[in-house]
């Protein structure tokens, strides 16, 4: 009796002992990432009559997060030399001296040129990009309210999301698994690992070393970081707008809207998490902070079904072509958006 007693308290002992080495693996975990790019600091530099953040620029860029539009406008208001649809594969490229990109006198880690990296954290941190040791770095990147991004036309060019939403990976805190490093591996969203607490700090703790995050929310607003922070000539922007597909909005009656935005809780807390960094980057640089308010389509099912317009409707009035997506969402087996 004596010696099954204390082979039970062994046991015990063990697996508490296991349950600790867990919770500190995560610990630490989360403590290296709070760590990437340690020491990091802003470095201006006096360029003619503006005055700007000084390094290569990185734009961290999450799908239909208008990352293209963004870099358009640094090339042709901020003469930066850019490069669109890198990976991470490419910067290691470059760090082996190994380029594998060539045009506009781009150079990866030269002051002034501006990096689209649209790719995810899953097997690189930020400390891949030479943060460190003084070096000057730019880093920006965009936020957009997860649900509303999924209600888009581009959302409901993904044939995943077509065939139906909340069977689709891509309605699951797209941008978060981003920063996470925390990727779905299938189309299916109930076989996605689930997104934790310890995985949103993670994220918050990338986005903590941005010098620049715009919200595509509030874009006009935000883009002004754009000039007081990266010396655009111009930084007059229209609001942002977009168009919503019945064809998604339709799918959901009041109970699984209310799942939807349940799936992206986290998700939700990570893009007012970046809101509030970016407007105190207003406060901080003398800007107007807009007033908040809830966009439209997200006040009630009922708003995003009246704001809705079918998709053949909005494909005959638009100039890009309907057969076509430009992006390709960070999830699932497909991993063709790699292409």
């Amino acid at each position: 009796m004596l010696v099954r007693l204390q082979t039970v308290v062994a046991f015990l002992l063990l697996s508490n002992a296991a349950c600790l080495l867990v919770g500190r693996g995560r610990e630490h975990i989360t403590n290296d990432t709070r760590q990437e790019c340690g020491g990091k600091t802003k470095q201006w530099i006096q360029d003619g009559d503006v005055r700007r953040l000084e390094g290569p620029a990185f734009f961290f860029h999450v799908q239909h997060h208008n990352g293209r539009g963004i870099a358009s406008r640094a090339r042709s208001k901020g003469g930066y030399h850019t490069r669109l649809m890198t990976r991470w594969s490419d910067v290691d490229a470059e760090k082996n001296a190994e380029p594998n990109y060539v045009g506009d006198g781009y150079q990866m880690f030269q002051d002034k040129s501006w990096t689209d990296l649209e790719d995810t954290f899953e097997t690189h941190t930020l400390n891949d990009l030479g943060c460190g040791h003084g070096a000057p770095r730019v880093f920006i990147t965009s936020a957009r309210h997860p649900v509303e991004n999924l209600l888009s036309h581009e959302a409901y060019s993904q044939g995943n999301i077509k065939s139906g939403l909340m069977r689709a990976c891509e309605s699951d805190n797209l941008a978060l698994r981003a920063f996470a490093g925390k990727v779905c591996k299938s189309q299916d969203p109930e076989t996605c690992e689930e997104l934790t607490r310890d995985d949103l700090e993670v994220a918050k703790a990338r986005v903590r070393q941005m010098d620049v995050i715009f919200i595509l929310e509030y874009f006009p607003a935000t883009m002004r970081l754009a000039c007081t922070r990266l010396g655009w000539a111009n930084c007059d922007e229209d609001p942002h707008r977009d168009t919503y597909m019945s064809e998604i909005v339709n799918q959901f009656d009041e109970e699984s809207w209310g799942q939807l935005f349940e799936r992206n809780r986290l998700g939700i807390e990570f893009y007012e998490y970046m809101k509030q960094l970016s407007f105190e980057m207003l406060g901080e640089d003398g800007l107007d902070v807009p007033s908040q308010s809830v966009l439209p389509v997200l006040k009630s099912l009922q708003h995003a079904k009246a704001l809705a317009v079918p998709f053949v409707a909005w494909s005959h009035q638009s100039r890009l072509n309907a057969t076509r997506s430009s992006t390709h969402w960070q999830c699932g087996s497909d991993q063709s958006w790699l292409a």
